[in-house]
């Protein structure tokens, strides 16, 4: 459902114009070279609404094509990006590329009422901005609490040739550098994420009804998989440490969470 494909474009009526300007005393060595078109990397996203079960326990989230947290974005510095969204779940939504540069593409920002409208149900927008930076990030909806469904996934973009990698500034010994220099070129990503047993649409309407927002996330996904693991209240009093039962001390009948 999703793809990368690399192309080039060849403008040889430009490089023709380009070349009966040049001046007849140069030689073909001096002449200016056109720079080339960035590459372009593409990807296709499609967002649904379905039962999923990171934790064991069957609840609705939001998937990118079909999987939590979605597919990663690999790509180039410098490329041109496009990104292609169909929303084929009941919710209004966007798309969030978090710390990217949007240079003269501020409509691909993703936020809602801002810089875009809404992507509505059975709806698609096409997200396009050039790969100024490297490394690694993430994208996310920017509409509600809809991260908390699942609707995100990772980015990595690796660095233009010749990018200087001070691993040294690291380890200054030469077998760490190279081990370091070694895995940056098979880097793969962990997606780490908290999550609820409840969708966002169920903790916003206790939140509403109690007065008071659910903070405690005591589960955790890696890549999306993990596995529910709630610890009674006196197995967690247990493991207080000496300084927080000193803090707990000075409020008499206070907890360390609000589930003890």
């Amino acid at each position: 459902m999703w793809k990368k494909t690399t192309s080039w474009l060849l403008l040889a009526a430009a490089s023709l114009a380009a070349a009966s300007v040049v001046p007849h005393h140069l030689d073909a060595s001096a002449s200016p070279s056109l720079p080339s078109a960035p590459k372009t990397a593409e990807f296709d996203l499609e967002i649904t609404w379905a039962e999923y079960a990171p934790l064991g326990v069957p609840r609705k989230v939001l998937l990118v094509n079909g999987q939590t947290p979605g597919p990663e974005l690999r790509f180039d510095q410098d490329d041109a990006v496009t990104v292609r969204v169909v929303n084929n779940s009941p919710f209004n939504t966007t798309l969030h590329f978090h710390g990217l540069e949007m240079h003269g593409t501020p409509w691909s920002d993703g936020v809602p009422g801002v810089t875009q409208r809404h992507i509505r149900p059975g709806r698609s927008f096409t997200y396009r901005f050039a790969a100024t930076q490297h490394g690694s990030y993430w994208y996310h909806s920017h509409a509600r609490d809809q991260i908390e469904d699942g609707l995100y996934g990772a980015v990595f973009i690796r660095p233009r040739p010749g990018t200087p990698h001070p691993f040294h500034l690291i380890d200054p010994a030469a077998a760490a550098s190279r081990a370091m220099e070694r895995a940056a070129h098979t880097a793969r990503t962990l997606a780490v994420f908290d999550l609820l047993r409840v969708t966002s649409e169920e903790k916003w309407a206790v939140t509403l009804a109690s007065g008071i927002e659910i903070p405690c996330y005591e589960k955790l996904v890696f890549n999306g998989k993990g596995r529910a693991r709630c610890l009674p209240a006196e197995l967690m009093s247990a493991n207080l440490t000496p300084v927080q039962k000193a803090d707990l001390a000075l409020i008499p009948g206070s907890s360390l969470t609000d589930r003890g």
